[in-house]
């Protein structure tokens, strides 16, 4: 058995158990003045193999062009403090369990827009993923000395819906802290940092000791690519789109905003992920630098980062290397998934289940198998585009096309954040039209290996910020077009399938059907029989509840329909399910 094996399983076995522990002392952690450490490194999730693989090859193969992926966050953090404040704000205000339901809530808790979200991050997800397994599996063939990497890349595959399924779907309820993936996450985050650093510093060690006639060429081919700092459109728009696709990223959105436990935890924790992301631009150039100029010409850049030790001789900071970038996609995967099933399950089959609901029907049981399932078949999915892909597609250009993905539903985020009355047509139109140019300009050409025949007016830039252009233009367009045709208002949608009720007893008996009997007498505040008629209070309590596990949109719906059995008409209705009667808007 090879040494990579045996470090892999050690890892895996190390990770899983101190997950569990983690688990098991989930309580006392999330009380501990550790957390807020360990939010603050769980950020750096944004940072996955890609960083610790392609971000060397991107240097060290195109100069500036790895740098945009990290400004475009580090302008982000350093200078929208406000705005992120407010959209954690905003989020926890709407019990939103993930970005898909809270643009949804914004946008007339609108359903449809909550899956339209879904869907354009699922399909920039699988990419996203397949480039986590890919890395994974090339480092495995380069380490093990296997040439043939489908093996690790099936095996990887396993460990991770393993992992995922373990730990992210054990509970009905997605809302709320899961201090076992936090805690996790941050180790991972130390890891990675730990080992890149690490190789960064062999690297000069290597070019002070080495001799001159040998490197010299390399070097200069290197510098070549740095003479000038490239501010040109293609550094533009992808600066533009890495700041806009971190607040959208489904993982980054998970553990940014979800694993908060307050608004301003974000605020503290910002400047500690500029930090980081700013040792890591540092650490690359070491390394792009030395594998440019002493390793052999048919190594791939895109694993400079775990040949240059290799090549060399350090086999145990080789192998710690290859931890690392398992760590990475390890992090970003189960994260990414975690997220996502819970989306697919609330966006996509809790609104039909709801529909088709018996009194007899545990929903949150069913829908908690339905994530399990999302889970693996997310993997499949991942694992197929991984094998489907060329192989002489570098990581960087996948991980792009992937955010040029996740940054449709900026413009519907952005929105959402500041209005609560959005126009949801408006969103259906723009998201619509930006995720269909998409698909044709970039992610269908990119598993064909073919690249699509596009004007010649950018012939200069990249084609994938042609296409990031065009979609996101598009998108931007028709959500401009369709607001200024049409007149928003939300309205009050209900839900057929929930029998209208009028007593706190057959409330907490509606909750329990989503989150299990104790759960519901204990939210609900209820020990014994109540017969007295549903309040403001206790129906705001159970709509909370109930958006824990199908989301804010499907919640609503449903506390609409039940309690509508009051008689009550739809600005009674309204104002009791908004302590604030905000949710009544008509138009001018």
């Amino acid at each position: 058995m090879s040494p990579a094996i045996v470090m892999a399983t050690a890892y895996v076995a190390l990770l899983f158990g101190g997950t569990a522990l983690a688990h098991r002392y989930r309580h006392a952690l999330a009380a501990s003045r550790w957390r807020i450490h360990a939010y603050g490194l769980a950020l750096a999730v944004y940072c996955t193999s890609w960083t610790y693989f392609g971000a060397v090859g991107s240097a060290a193969t195109g100069g500036w062009d790895y740098l945009p992926i990290y400004v475009g966050p580090m302008l982000l953090m350093a200078l929208g403090g406000p705005f992120l404040r407010r959209l954690h704000l905003a989020v926890h205000q709407d019990g939103a369990t993930s970005i898909s339901d809270f643009i949804g809530s914004r946008f007339g808790k609108s359903r449809t827009v909550a899956a339209l979200v879904t869907l354009i991050l699922l399909f920039g997800t699988i990419p996203y993923i397949a480039l986590q397994l890919r890395s994974v599996a090339l480092s495995f063939a380069l380490v093990s000395g296997d040439p043939e990497s489908k093996a690790a890349l099936v095996g990887a595959s396993v460990v991770l819906a393993a992992f995922a399924i373990t730990f992210g779907a054990r509970r009905y309820q997605v809302a709320g802290q899961n201090e076992a993936i936090l805690f996790a996450v941050a180790f991972e985050s130390v890891l990675k940092l730990a080992a890149l650093c690490l190789v960064a510093g062999l690297a000069l060690w290597l070019m002070g000791h080495a001799h001159l006639p040998d490197m010299a060429q390399g070097l200069a081919r290197f510098r070549a690519g740095f003479a000038m700092p490239k501010l040109d459109l293609d550094f533009a728009v992808t600066s533009i789109l890495s700041m806009l696709t971190i607040i959208c990223l489904p993982r980054h959105f998970f553990i940014s905003v979800l694993e908060a436990r307050r608004p301003d935890d974000i605020m503290r924790a910002r400047w500690g992920l500029v930090a980081y992301l700013l040792v890591t631009v540092v650490a690359v150039l070491p390394i792009a630098a030395a594998g440019t100029a002493l390793l052999n010409a048919d190594a791939k850049p895109d694993l400079f980062v775990i040949s240059l030790p290799q090549h060399f001789g350090f086999d145990g900071l080789t192998l710690l290397v290859f931890l690392g970038g398992l760590s990475a996609a390890v992090a970003m995967v189960v994260t990414e998934i975690v997220a996502i099933s819970s989306m697919i399950s609330n966006d996509l089959f809790a609104p039909m289940m709801l529909r088709r609901s018996r009194g007899d029907m545990h929903v949150g049981e069913r829908l908690l198998w339905i994530r399990r399932v999302a889970i693996v078949a997310l993997i499949a999915a991942a694992t197929f585009y991984a094998v489907a892909t060329p192989s002489t597609t570098q990581l960087a250009s996948v991980g792009l096309i992937a955010f040029a993905a996740i940054a449709q539903c900026a413009p519907a985020l952005i929105c959402a954040v500041y209005r609560t009355d959005n126009d949801a047509f408006a969103a259906k139109a723009g998201l619509t039209t930006g995720f269909l140019l998409w698909l044709f300009l970039l992610f269908l050409p990119a598993l064909s290996g073919r690249s699509l025949a596009l004007p010649t007016l950018l012939a200069d830039s990249n084609p994938v910020t042609v296409g990031t252009l065009l979609s996101l233009g598009g998108n931007l367009l028709a959500f401009l077009l369709v607001s200024a045709r049409s007149v928003g208002h939300v309205r009050l949608v209900r839900q057929r399938g929930i029998a209208p009720i009028t007593t706190i007893d057959a409330l907490v008996e509606l909750v329990a059907r989503f989150v299990g009997v104790e759960a519901a007498v204990e939210a609900m505040g209820e020990d014994g029989p109540s017969h007295r008629p549903v309040d403001r209070a206790s129906a705001r309590t159970a709509e909370r509840v109930i958006g824990s596990v199908v989301g804010a949109s499907s919640a609503r719906a449903i506390m609409a329909s039940a309690i509508s059995g009051q008689g009550l008409g739809f600005a009674e209705v309204a104002q009791m399910l908004d302590a604030s009667g905000q949710s009544l808007h008509f138009s001018q």
